[in-house]
């Protein structure tokens, strides 16, 4: 015997002729180690558990064309599950995970390379392969499954088969077999192992082996992805050492035993335990008086009604809603929509028709607010004991419910109640970004459910994990084709399956809604028609009765010369003196910084500037992450329904426009189109009740800097590209200047807004193709035809943006396995939004960050490292708070104004 089988090795008492599956060499109790069959039985009877559950077995069937799957047909799947590590059979990776660190090697590709062998003369290499065709059932693999004559299919076995091996969220690509993973060598035969394992999974699903009059299951690729997915999502459950123990000495040296029926008990147990079986939940949701009430007994006995979008949702009949139903709720901010998807969300979990919901929402800030009120909602509703966790899907987070963890060496995690021993069970899914989606209840970015449709490591898992769950989109809007083209390719695959889906915008436009509902696209007129507010796609198109609670709004709108910011901000300290809530929002975290220092130099008073511990900052993405965290709680206590009776003025970027629930007295703004404008004058006097407003500002009142139409075409260069440095985010945050400048034109004409009367046309001018063609000729005039060259460039653009979002995204109608191999130099070309790839750059154990507190990474957008190899390594000099940072010949600085360059 040689390597790890040698008689010295640390696990040298477990027989030779026992395949290993896991191994834990140091740790306390001494050497301990799990079978090959052990860890494959738990693992397949984690998937079988999963398959159980209707919400996964019902979404999987209809992308295979059925309306459910048969006992039998899960059965077949569950015996692919249990080969998934049938790789591990193979010399080098026994002598590896015996101790023999030297000996390389793994266990899907030589496997995988196996499979995919070329046909050989080689009489021994021929048997090898035959004997490991057989242990994989090829022969039963060719009747069980067939294959969709409508998508670009290979072998639907082949198909299978790569997918249960894709369990690691990727699969290598295939190699010539190695000798030495195949031979037999020291008391050890890897094609005995494999057949042994062959047979314990033959008894293990007798069901699947049985005969049957049935058709073949047909294997199109939308069903391969999502088969893909869940073996990761049962992979990651079986080998859970928490709930899957390995074994000591004593009981591996004795070993004979199979525990498939203790491994198929403690899968059920483990998904209840972590909420991913819904029956409880739904049982909860069904038994509750169902009204307005009911749901939100805390708003009831406060005597608040039900807003008009929310009673459209409490009278839905659910029951009558199509699978793969998609619905959209437009309305202005302030109307209750929170809400109202969680009266979808109830209705839809009494009736059975989802196990979750994933609320995604566009910035980390309004995700980390909207959790907070999400989760108190759902134990209102349905109390403690039976209302879900509710997870934050938000990376550099540690949230559920209402607990933060903090991580530990090892994978581990200290959660308040003092369990740092493993991942708490209601707590899992939060613990690791790639399982935000398989949650029972998940608040986060919509970036998190973008990535699931990306050729990136786990994308399979977080697709399938999401088909069960109801997905809230919240803050939809037209501005990004490519993110946009993402979420239209993401919200196919959950339609397919029948999952249901909730639209939610104040501002979206019709082409942006046809796109995303895959449905025709309406002219300009009769795009101008359709009611606000509406609630469209469940019986048509639903108009909602005006809001008596939110009374139509008249907001002055001042347009100023953006050289006369000093004047503006003279203006916000007047009006914070007078004990007045400002909001400055710049288009550009550059132009929030200068607009800070500027604010600091000519305000007489420090304690009207926004704060984070008592030091001045600006809002904006350019934090470390443990100082976003104290940033946004900073703003929302500032800004939010309890405040304080002294004025204040922060700066702000677009981190501040969406989804918070915060409240300005005066707005100062930048120019954005008329969709963005919408959702920042949602900040202004967002508080209908608040009676207690300073004298001047009990009206609400936004100040822009807005450059006129000629200002406008200075930025357009001869090719109809805008050009770059025309300031406050002109051709480079908003590249569309035909949409600012009909955002301007309606500034000028309309200097009061009624809101939300004027939403739709506001809306419709500035996002749909025709009012964009008209005003680009309109404006023509005395420019040579330059606006119709920049109308051409954006929609030559936006092609361009979809073109690349197909690039990156999987093809629903065609499985490449391959396509999930995007790591290294290939996975920075795919990301969820458009821009150069960012570094993260990880700091010293006890570097102090902006505020006073512990910062652990820093992440540099790319645009500050523009001309910097990539192979410059950052080098880091802590200060009291804050750091430098030098990359190359960049200088750059990190202190309470947030990271940018310097001239050091």
């Amino acid at each position: 015997m040689d390597g790890g089988f040698s008689p010295s090795a640390p696990l040298a008492y477990v027989p030779a002729a026992l395949a290993l599956a896991k191994a834990d060499l140091a740790g306390d109790k001494g050497p301990l180690a799990l079978t090959l069959a052990d860890h494959c039985a738990d693992v397949a009877a984690s998937f079988r558990a999963l398959l159980r559950l209707a919400g996964v077995r019902g979404r999987l069937a209809r992308l295979a064309g059925r309306d459910d799957l048969t006992d039998q047909e899960c059965d077949r799947l569950s015996v692919l599950a249990a080969l998934h590590d049938a790789g591990k059979v193979t010399v080098r990776f026994q002598r590896r995970i015996r101790g023999d660190k030297a000996a390389g090697g793994g266990h899907i590709g030589p496997l995988w390379s196996m499979l995919n062998m070329k046909r050989t003369q080689d009489a021994v290499r021929k048997e090898r392969k035959r004997l490991v065709l057989h242990a994989l059932y090829l022969d039963a693999l060719e009747g069980w499954f067939q294959p969709d004559p409508d998508s670009y299919n290979e072998h639907p076995p082949t198909m299978v088969l790569s997918a249960i091996l894709a369990h690691h969220g990727a699969l290598t690509e295939p190699a010539e077999p190695a000798e030495q993973d195949w031979g037999t060598t020291g008391g050890y035969d890897p094609l005995t192992a494999l057949a042994d394992l062959s047979a314990r999974v033959r008894r293990w699903f007798p069901l699947a082996f049985a005969d049957d009059a049935g058709a073949a299951l047909t294997i199109t690729a939308r069903f391969t992805y999502a088969l893909a997915g869940l073996m990761v999502w049962a992979d990651w459950l079986g080998s859970d050492t928490a709930a899957f123990p390995l074994m000591g000495p004593a009981a591996l040296a004795g070993w004979d035993e199979d525990r498939f029926g203790w491994s198929t008990g403690q899968a059920v147990e483990m998904l209840r335990a972590r909420h991913l079986d819904a029956s409880l939940r739904q049982k909860g949701a069904a038994a509750l008086p169902w009204g307005f009430a009911g749901l939100f007994p805390d708003a009831a006995a406060q005597s608040w009604q039900p807003r008009p979008l929310q009673q459209a949702m409490l009278a839905l009949d659910v029951a009558g809603l199509r699978p793969g139903a998609t619905l959209v709720a437009e309305a202005e901010t302030g109307s209750g929509k929170t809400e109202a998807a969680i009266a979808l969300f109830l209705a839809l979990l009494r009736a059975g028709k989802v196990d979750g919901m994933y609320f995604a929402l566009p910035t980390r800030a309004s995700a980390v607010q909207i959790h907070a009120r999400i989760r108190d909602a759902l134990q209102a509703a349905l109390g403690e004991q039976i209302a879900p966790p509710v997870g934050l899907a938000v990376p550099g987070y540690l949230r559920v419910d209402g607990d933060d963890g903090v991580r530990l060496p090892g994978h581990r995690i200290a959660w308040p109640d003092g369990d740092t021993g493993r991942l708490d069970d209601r707590r899992w899914a939060a613990a690791h970004s790639s399982r935000y989606l398989a949650g029972p209840v998940m608040v986060g970015t919509i970036d998190q459910l973008l990535l699931g449709g990306l050729q990136v490591r786990h994308a399979p898992l977080r697709s399938a994990a999401m088909l069960r769950q109801l997905l809230v989109i919240d803050e939809v809007h037209a501005s990004d084709p490519y993110m946009g083209a993402l979420l239209a390719h993401i919200l196919d695959q959950h339609r397919a399956a029948g999952g249901f889906t909730l639209l939610m915008s104040a501002t979206l436009g019709a082409v942006a809604r046809a796109s995303l509902t895959k449905t025709k696209r309406p002219d300009l007129a009769a795009a101008c028609e359709v009611p606000y507010p509406c609630l469209l796609g469940a019986a048509g198109l639903v108009p909602l009765a005006r809001d008596e609670t939110l009374p139509a709004r008249e907001v002055s709108l001042e347009r100023h010369d953006p050289a006369a910011l000093e004047a503006l901000v003279r203006r916000a300290i007047s009006a914070a003196e007078a004990g007045a809530h400002v909001l400055i929002l710049r288009n550009t975290v550059r132009d929030a910084v200068a607009t800070q220092l500027l604010l600091e130099s000519l305000c007489p008073n420090r304690d009207w500037l926004f704060q984070v511990e008592g030091r001045p900052a600006p809002h904006h993405a350019r934090f470390a992450a443990e100082d976003r965290q104290r940033l946004d709680e900073a703003l929302q206590k500032a800004f939010g329904g309890v405040r304080s009776a002294q004025g204040c003025i922060a700066v702000t970027t677009q981190t501040a426009e969406q989804s918070l629930d915060i409240d300005a007295d005066l707005l100062i703004t930048d120019l954005c189109p008329a969709d963005v404008l919408l959702q920042r004058l949602g900040r202004l006097h967002r508080h209908r009740w608040r009676n207690n407003r300073p004298e001047g500002f009990t009206h609400p009142r936004a100040l822009i800097l807005s450059p006129g139409a000629a200002a406008l075409a200075d930025g357009i260069q001869r090719d109809g590209k805008p050009k770059r440095g025309a300031g406050s985010g002109v051709g480079t945050v908003y590249r569309n200047l035909l949409a600012l400048a009909a955002t301007a034109e309606a500034l000028a004409e309309h200097p009061v807004w009624q809101i939300p009367t004027m939403n739709r046309v506001l809306v419709e001018n500035i996002t749909h193709p025709d009012a964009l063609l008209a005003l680009a000729r309109r404006l023509d005039g005395g420019t040579a035809g330059l606006w119709s060259q920049h109308y051409n460039h954006i929609w030559g653009k936006s092609a361009a943006e979809q073109q690349l979002a197909d690039q990156v995204r999987l093809n629903w109608q065609e499985w490449d396995a391959a396509k999930l191999e995007q790591e290294g130099e290939a996975a920075t070309e795919v990301t969820t939004r458009l821009g150069d790839r960012d570094r993260r750059v990880e700091l010293e154990s006890g570097t102090v960050g902006a505020f006073g507190h512990p910062i652990t990474a820093l992440t540099i957008q790319a645009h500050l490292l523009r001309g910097v190899p990539m192979e410059a390594v950052p080098v880091v000099a802590a200060m009291a708070e804050g750091v430098k940072v030098r990359v190359g010949e960049v200088a750059l600085l990190y202190d309470r104004q947030g990271l940018r360059r310097t001239q050091e």
